[in-house]
């Protein structure tokens, strides 16, 4: 396996320029995928319970938690301090927040603005999303150890903007004056 290449195992339905569904390469992919340098079990070992949100796995930067749907719930979101993330992993959902109410199917998902003090979650039958939150105090502690690449990344995209590149191919700042008549 070529292990710059890049398989195609699920595109959205969006076609191509003949107005075909893009062809997919789900065996490939299949192919190229290492299973067995997964030690122990891979799987996450929890208990669900409907209605509520269990945590399903949590590192220092993100948490996810599942929440099994078969009435509306409403969550506090204020105990976060982030933005959230629903994913509808399965049946149809409705994510109500900050006077806007937005569907969600399958495989859809909706991001929740860390300015939310609170959601209501609703279905159609029943539904499973999962919330993903970040742990801000996990960033707090890289930001800590001197490896913020979040601010670090920021200054180099406004070094970047600080300069523009012309017809010359030379870098310019906004009051620069190019021989090359570009600018």
């Amino acid at each position: 396996m070529d292990p710059a290449c890049t398989y195609r195992i699920y595109d959205y339905d969006r076609l191509d320029s003949n107005g075909k569904k893009r062809q997919l390469h789900t065996a490939e992919a299949m192919e190229a995928i290492d299973f067995g340098g997964i030690q122990g079990h891979a799987h996450t070992h929890y208990h669900a319970h409907p209605n509520e949100s269990t945590t399903i796995a949590a590192c220092p930067y993100f948490n996810t938690r599942i929440i099994p749907l078969d009435t509306p719930i409403r969550e506090n979101l204020e105990e976060h301090d982030s933005f959230v993330i629903y994913l509808c992993v399965d049946g149809i959902a409705a994510v109500k927040s900050m006077g806007t109410i937005a569907p969600i199917h399958a495989g859809e998902c909706v991001l929740v603005p860390a300015a939310a003090d609170s959601v209501e979650l609703f279905c159609e039958g029943k539904a499973t999303l999962l919330e993903v939150t970040i742990d801000t105090d996990g960033w707090e502690d890289t930001a800590d150890a001197g490896q913020d690449w979040v601010a670090q990344f920021i200054g180099e995209l406004r070094q970047e903007q600080a300069h523009h590149h012309c017809d010359c191919d030379h870098h310019h700042g906004h009051d620069d004056h190019c021989d090359c008549g570009c600018h």
